[in-house]
């Protein structure tokens, strides 16, 4: 799922739908059933009625997900097809429930580490608003008085003066739209790149990402294609290009035949334990093992660096 669409409902409505194939109950009925939910958002009610109508019309649940193109990015629903061809479309689909579960309580934690910050820039634009709108007219009015030309910097300063309300305005705009849509990339991607260089945003994004990869890499392991497919479904949800870029080569090299050592080896923007414990389980002929416990190593690491408590240590 694409970031900027809300995940409420779907990932519920996803592992259902494993459930449903796994049972051999048809997909629609599913949907039908979920359909009555009236505590659903209303994106999430229009996507399972298209969904819910493709199915209807004889589509398969990677095709019907196609026709939702705001919601499933083209990745993910190649994901699906490579799934369903190798016979394990119930297993994708609960992986993916997983992933789009992960990611909305990630995103409810964000937006709760945001409350206070955003409380703050608010009572600055107040703040900055009074002093644009009726401080500095009025001094102006006064300095004016005197009769004399004002030094440069003092008019421009006056002349200025809106800049001080419209500037954290625009700021704070941008950045809930970055949040909450999808922005064209010659404008996100620029914002992405200058939140990766605030080294607690950096550490935050890459925990999520490298908690995120393990799970995929839990569930495939020992299918190579499968697991190509679901890196890229990573690459096209991850939150900044060098993440995206990351995942990108890493189903690259996944691809070729590369060992899942080598390949988490060969990437930067992975910590080396990654690929250590990888190669500890191919040696042991036991990736799933060794993979649960970098599994629990991930997601202690993803506690251990909120963007609430290391925004706070960089103030």
């Amino acid at each position: 799922m694409r970031r900027g669409e809300g995940h409420n409902g779907y990932s519920a409505l996803i592992r259902q739908l494993a459930v449903a194939v796994r049972r051999g109950l048809p997909a629609q009925e599913v949907t039908s059933v979920l359909s009555e939910d009236t505590e659903l958002e209303t994106k999430a009610r229009e996507g399972l009625a298209k969904l819910g109508a493709a199915l209807a019309a004889g589509d398969s649940i990677p095709a019907a997900m196609e026709k939702i193109p705001r919601v499933f990015a083209p990745e993910t629903v190649r994901w699906m097809r490579v799934a369903e061809q190798s016979g394990g479309l119930a297993t994708a689909l609960e992986a993916l429930a997983a992933d789009l579960g992960r990611q909305d309580t990630e995103a409810r934690t964000v937006r709760l580490a945001l409350i206070w910050p955003l409380a703050v820039s608010w009572a600055m634009i107040a703040v900055f608003g009074v002093v644009g709108l009726f401080v500095m007219p009025a001094f102006k009015e006064l300095f004016e008085g005197f009769g004399v030309e004002l030094p440069r910097l003092t008019r421009i300063t006056f002349a200025g003066s809106g800049l001080l309300f419209g500037l954290p305005v625009l700021a704070l705009l941008l950045v809930l739209g970055l949040a909450q849509f999808r922005l064209p990339a010659a404008i996100s991607d620029p914002i992405d790149n200058a939140l990766d260089a605030l080294s607690f945003f950096r550490r935050f994004r890459r925990a999520r990402f490298a908690s995120r990869l393990i799970d995929l890499l839990r569930a495939y392991c020992g299918n190579g294609e499968v697991l190509a497919a679901s890196i890229a479904h990573l690459g096209a949800t991850a939150e900044a290009p060098s993440l995206s870029n990351a995942a990108s080569r890493l189903r690259t090299a996944i691809a070729s035949g590369t060992s899942l050592s080598q390949a988490l080896a060969g990437e930067p923007a992975l910590p080396r334990r990654f690929s250590l414990y990888a190669q500890l389980g191919e040696k042991m002929h036991d990736l799933p093992a060794a993979l649960s416990d970098l599994s629990e190593m991930a997601e202690i690491e993803l506690r251990e660096r909120p963007c609430a408590s290391s925004a706070a240590r960089s103030w």
